[in-house]
């Protein structure tokens, strides 16, 4: 997802269904209590990026 990577795109990657993905990205959005997916991978370089800062 951090990589921009469509849906379609990671369910090859993983040999799994678009509908899985879709599930499972709802779920991740969910559980940052993010909208979508900019906003997550925005909350993801904040704390991985931010923390090699310190």
């Amino acid at each position: 997802m951090a990589t921009g990577a469509t849906n379609d795109r990671i369910a090859q990657a993983l040999v799994i269904a678009t509908g899985t993905v879709k599930s499972h990205v709802k779920q991740v959005l969910r559980k940052l209590r993010v909208e979508n997916r900019a906003e997550a991978i925005s909350q993801y370089l904040r704390l991985t990026i931010g923390s090699r800062e310190d």
